[in-house]
């Protein structure tokens, strides 16, 4: 699931519409010119297909709320962050 949220993530509208333009999307939580940084890493692409492909692979079946459930079990998780504002807006769009 987690590569799948991971092809689900429009990381470019999140700098443009989050941070105005003014960012820079990165394949790694080390940035370049970091120790450890590694230049080979392939970053996700985005794709809300595959993404959708990932989760359904996984036995989850989209209901007809919009939720994807297996069984009984909704597929959810939980995000905590601070109450400042570019940290809410990025929340509002991962869950939209």
């Amino acid at each position: 699931i987690r590569r799948a949220l991971n092809h689900g993530t429009n990381r470019q509208q999140l700098i443009d519409d989050v941070l105005n333009g003014a960012g820079q999307e990165v394949k790694s939580p080390l940035l370049p010119g970091f120790l450890g940084y590694d230049e080979s890493i392939v970053p996700y692409e985005y794709s809300p297909e595959k993404a959708r492909a990932m989760i359904e692979a996984r036995g989850w079946v989209k209901g007809d709320d919009g939720i994807y459930k297996k069984g009984e079990q909704r597929l959810s998780f939980e995000v905590s962050t601070t109450d400042w504002d570019q940290n809410q807006k990025t929340v509002e769009l991962l869950t939209k």
